[in-house]
């Protein structure tokens, strides 16, 4: 599995992420009471990857 993170700004902090699998995405939320889901759906899970490589080709180094 190939792992790529894509780093913001410092100012843009948040407590929450989304992790993208072949066939799941997970949703993560730090809030007062702590949330995660997992969402098992290979179309969605492309769905995510692909607006993930159009944001890392625009990413500045």
């Amino acid at each position: 599995m190939q792992i790529k993170k894509l780093h913001l700004p410092n100012k843009l902090v948040s407590p929450n992420w989304i992790d993208i699998f072949p066939n799941a995405v997970l949703f993560v939320m730090v809030l007062k009471n702590p949330i995660a889901f997992v969402v098992r759906d290979t179309e969605l899970a492309n769905s995510f990857k692909s607006y993930f490589e159009i944001m890392w080709k625009q990413a500045k180094p």
